[in-house]
């Protein structure tokens, strides 16, 4: 993939110069150095991020979490980069790198092979694209660590349908769920009661209860439920 570093800062400066070309010109200059150092930064690589129109239905959105830009970390190419605004669309799998600047209608899609992990506030998504080849969906996975010797990674993707309304064409986003255990040095995939059984088959009687109870607990998605039922299992 050709990356457009480059030609993005080109098109960022002209950007903020047009926008900025009223104001005083000591804050302008100050600011304008402010971005050429910031844009100058490694992580500032990748292609133009064309941030579409969805005409959503119901508010839903493709991003996770929130539909805007958010605090983040993202490590590229063996180093931190903190205090960032970053936004995962999960509908197309890309990581997205807001510039820095009040110039929002722009983005920097990054390239997932330079990008080894990112937090979004205090969640951190890891790239397993590369840890091994029986993962049913590459690229980035939530990790949330259970215990010293349990993780759970999840891959969040979304799909989008069509509805027509008053001769309008809207879309409404659904959010599934693919999920990983790891066990020490071990990874097993978590689709359903069986496969955690064959990870944890001591815990069988606790996980039949949990199972049992699952309809009477109040968990919004599967995400929710498989968190609580590791963390009931005080492993």
């Amino acid at each position: 993939m050709i990356l457009f570093k480059n030609y993005y800062v080109v098109i960022l400066l002209l950007l903020f110069t047009s926008h900025c070309f009223s104001q005083d010109s000591n804050d302008y200059y100050t600011t304008y150095d402010s971005i050429v150092n910031k844009v100058n930064l490694p992580v500032y690589n990748g292609i133009l991020y064309q941030d579409l129109d969805y005409h959503a239905k119901d508010s839903s959105h493709p991003y996770f979490n929130e539909n805007k830009y958010a605090e983040g970390s993202v490590y590229h190419i063996n180093q931190w980069y903190n205090d960032l605004e970053i936004k995962y669309d999960l509908l197309r799998q890309v990581l997205v790198l807001s510039p820095p600047s009040s110039i929002k209608n722009i983005g920097i899609e990054l390239n997932q092979e330079n990008i080894k992990a990112f937090y979004i506030g205090s969640i951190k998504f890891v790239n397993l694209s590369n840890k091994f080849d029986s993962a049913k969906e590459k690229g980035y996975y939530r990790q949330d660590k259970i215990s010293n010797q349990i993780d759970l990674f999840t891959h969040i993707s979304k799909t989008s349908k069509e509805f027509i309304a008053s001769r309008n064409v809207e879309l409404k986003f659904y959010t599934s769920y693919n999920f990983i255990l790891k066990k020490g040095g071990q990874y097993y995939t978590l689709n359903d009661k069986d496969d955690l059984l064959t990870a944890l088959p001591h815990k069988k009687d606790q996980i039949d209860k949990l199972y049992k109870n699952r309809s009477k607990a109040s968990h919004k998605n599967d995400l929710e439920f498989n968190l609580f039922l590791l963390k009931s299992l005080n492993l």
